[in-house]
């Protein structure tokens, strides 16, 4: 036996020995997760913290405050690890049930540790915090650094604290799109694109390099609401003038050269914080023991269930709206099978008597928007089971469709909505393959010549295409007209793709009422005949014990790898998201509206 021979066998005698505690150390941690962690589940379920006279609710987000969480396979979890949300329901019932809790004496809320959180979730939190101040309770507000959003939240506080080393972001509400329009004269790529309404963004995204003018007007209009709304409430809140918040937002260099830098001080002198110290000292200054702190997931396992026969059931439409999905897509996707059986399972429970639809997307399929609305209006009229719409971020173009035939409609201030316009884009990478690679395509067919990627769309068929695209946008206008009760003429004039602000839609008469999820809950109880008695409920998929066991596993840090590139390769842009139903149906309703709020 030669020495080489040798060596080889002793070396893949080692790898096959690592192999094999590798595999078995794998097969021990899934039996454990397997025995333990039912166990643990139960054991955590059952173990409720104690809360005692003077405890104070303390609030301290870590990762992304979000309404839904994401539904990923358990494959993609265990690759990308713990997603670190936090679901804003479990903030807002617990500040809600701590306002007329006789030993919850204060609120505090720390946002140091929050990634992000939209205009319109901090909408309803803050309705939550206000509730619990006029209760006569001091609510603390203390960052290493706020953003707009935050900051509203914070503006209402009893006293706001600020790192030594912190700041205040109030760079601005803005929207960035990216455009493909130069594509085509680098790549040879093209898009053959069909619209109706002027103001629709998302067809431009194909075929212009910057905004049109109709469009830039269009979101100017809406920042400019979103802007005024919140200093206009910060300001009321901090009882100070509004310019001092203008001034710290449009002109920080002057600003902060009185202050030769100094941000904390500067931002004493403008009123817009009340102290500049650590946490702790934040905490000492206004007399905060931490041994009284209760966390608010604790408290929130504290709340008592409340019985009844009457149900209102919640169902959640988020993301692009597809009649198909893929694993990866799925998370950020409302697919309409889905939410047709959804709203089918609520319409056949006894105690079902009304439903509450939270909407946050940007639209997506017509047919699938469609299938949606019909479900919508079926319950209601053959059901008798009232719809109200509860309007998140966005419910904008086919949102707004499936939205425009329920019985109410809530928006909030910083919702965007509308966008009443139908496009459609065939993309074309004939000339780009034969340019760059020397492949060329040919095509023998009967009857009519099918679309396709590789093949220029004749004149006919883009006058087709259009015809197409009217058709379904007069189809728009008459289901908006008969669901909000407008004339045609007055949709008209009021789609053409425009989006809205809620205020906006409001005024419009897009939208009947602006408030929050709560407000929607409460008024669909009222339709239904069921103030103050009734439960709130939701349709998920029922987990099993194996999917049980990795949730427990992620929601305490236990992965395999955390992967960053993986995720962020899992969070689509919208305009991406687009270009993906895009593949699927030709015909969208449709708005990749990116609002940069965080």
């Amino acid at each position: 036996m030669s020495e080489r021979f040798k060596f080889f066998k002793t070396f893949f005698s080692v790898v096959n020995k690592i192999r094999l505690v590798i595999i078995n150390i794998v097969f021990f941690y899934f039996l454990f997760l397997f025995f333990a962690g039912p166990s643990l589940l139960l054991s955590q379920a059952t173990a409720i913290p104690p809360i005692h006279s003077g405890s104070i609710l303390f609030v301290q987000p870590k990762g992304e405050i979000i309404e839904v969480a994401q539904q990923t396979s358990m494959i993609q979890q265990l690759v990308l690890g713990s997603s670190n949300q936090f679901p804003v329901s479990a903030i807002v019932d617990s500040i809600k049930a701590a306002a007329y809790d006789r030993r919850i004496s204060a609120l505090v809320f720390d946002f140091s540790n929050m990634s992000s959180l939209s205009l319109s979730i901090a909408f309803e939190i803050n309705s939550a915090i206000q509730e619990f101040t006029e209760q006569g309770k001091p609510y603390y507000a203390f960052s290493t650094d706020y953003t707009i959003p935050k900051y509203l939240l914070a503006s209402s506080a009893t006293a706001i604290g600020l790192d030594p080393f912190g700041d205040i972001d109030f760079s601005g509400l803005s929207v960035e799109t990216t455009f493909l329009g130069g594509v085509p004269e680098k790549t040879g790529i093209t898009f053959e694109v069909s619209k109706a309404g002027t103001h629709k963004g998302a067809a431009d995204t194909y075929i212009q390099k910057q905004f049109t003018n109709e469009v830039r007007t269009n979101y100017t209009e809406v920042l400019g609401e979103y802007w005024e709304y919140f200093i206009s409430q910060c300001s009321k809140n901090r009882k100070i003038d509004k310019n001092n918040i203008e001034q710290y937002a449009k002109t920080p260099l002057a600003v902060l050269k009185n202050t030769s830098g100094n941000i904390g001080e500067a931002l004493l002198q403008l009123n817009l914080v009340d102290s500049i110290s650590t946490y702790r000292d934040f905490l000492r200054n206004h007399k905060v023991s931490e041994s009284l702190v209760i966390p608010c997931q604790d408290f929130y396992r504290t709340i008592p269930l409340k019985k009844s026969n009457n149900e209102i059931c919640l169902i959640s439409l988020n993301g692009a709206i597809s009649q198909t999905g893929s694993p990866v897509q799925y998370s950020d996707m409302a697919i309409s099978s889905d939410l047709c059986a959804k709203i089918q399972q609520a319409c056949d429970s006894p105690n079902v008597r009304a439903i509450v639809l939270r909407i946050d997307s940007g639209g997506g399929e017509v047919f699938a928007s469609e299938l949606i609305r019909r479900k919508v209006k079926q319950a209601s009229s053959e059901y008798n089971i009232p719809v109200v719409v509860s309007m998140s971020n966005t419910a904008a173009s086919g949102a707004y469709w499936i939205a425009s035939s329920a019985d109410y409609i809530f928006a909030n201030p910083f919702t965007l909505t509308g966008s009443i316009g139908v496009l459609s884009s065939i993309v074309n990478v004939g000339q780009a393959l034969e340019k760059y690679l020397g492949i060329t395509s040919d095509m023998v067919y009967a009857a009519r010549k099918p679309l396709s990627v590789f093949q220029e769309m004749l004149d006919e068929e883009k006058e087709l295409q259009q015809l197409q695209v009217d058709f379904i946008y007069n189809q728009f206008l008459q289901i908006v007209s008969t669901g909000r009760k407008l004339a045609i003429d007055e949709v008209a004039e009021k789609a053409s793709g425009k989006i809205y602000s809620g205020n906006q839609a409001l005024n419009n008469g897009l939208v009947d009422e602006l408030g929050t999820l709560q407000d929607a809950i409460s008024f669909a109880s009222r339709l239904a005949g069921i103030e103050n008695d009734f439960i709130l409920t939701s349709i998920e998929k029922e987990k099993t014990v194996l999917e049980s066991i990795f949730e427990f596993a992620l929601n305490n840090s236990i992965s395999i790898s955390d992967i960053p590139i993986l995720k962020s390769l899992c969070e689509v842009e919208s305009l991406m998201q687009a270009i993906t139903i895009q593949g699927r149906k030709s015909l969208l309703v449709y708005e990749p509206f990116r609002l940069r709020q965080f």
